[in-house]
């Protein structure tokens, strides 16, 4: 019978050009790992060597795809020649279509690592394909512009009854429930409260992040 392959996937925010893509799947073992990967071609699961192919593919806010082969990388994320995993693949906001210096937009962004190929002794050889998903919410857009406002009023020496200084307030609160809500998995509401944000943001011309 065929193995199973199970990818572990984990994706890292560094700032808002860039992000990390990882496969942290463990090696094959019999009875602890059914899932991991084959050290060597031939065995009961597949390993580097066996991949075919293997995308990053990225699905934005507003729900467009951007699709990446991390083989063809000058680093790539698997070395099907060596038999290595180089993490982390970094993808970066100009790989997502964005221009030089543009951040990666605010909300509810999708990876999804799709790795398929041939495996095993048998003739003809197993096929495989995994494909993990790793949802996640950037925020780095709005963090910067309340950490301006902050700023302004810091430089400005602003009273506390200027009107700049009450906003700066009540994005604090915004922000805090934002973060709330993706640590609770509340898209919906995370979503409300991005929208309310960029609105202070707007208002208040703090937005250039």
């Amino acid at each position: 019978m065929p193995g199973t392959l199970e990818i572990v996937e984990d994706i890292e925010v560094v700032s808002g050009l860039m992000i990390k893509v990882s496969d942290l799947t463990q090696p094959y073992n019999a009875v602890s790992n059914t899932g991991g990967w084959y050290p060597v071609s031939l065995g009961p699961n597949p390993s580097v060597f066996d991949i075919q192919t293997a995308y990053y593919i990225h699905t934005l806010p507003d729900g467009s795809l951007v699709v990446i082969d991390v083989l063809a990388a000058t680093i790539p994320l698997y070395d099907v020649t060596a038999g290595t995993i180089n993490n982390p693949f970094v993808v970066t906001n100009l790989m997502l279509g964005y221009a030089d210096g543009v951040k990666i937009s605010d909300g509810l962004h999708k990876g999804n690592l799709e790795v398929a190929g041939q495996f095993g002794p048998n003739d003809p050889p197993y096929d495989f394909v995994s494909s993990p998903t790793v949802w996640f919410y950037m925020t780095k857009g709005v963090e910067c512009c309340v950490a301006a406002m902050h700023r302004r009023i810091k430089t400005d020496n602003l009273s506390c009854d200027d009107a700049l200084f009450k906003l700066a307030q009540k994005a604090d609160g915004v922000l805090d429930t934002l973060l709330f809500n993706i640590t609770c998995g509340d898209w919906t509401k995370a979503d409300e409260m991005l929208v309310e944000l960029q609105a202070i943001c707007e208002e208040t011309g703090c937005n250039c992040c």
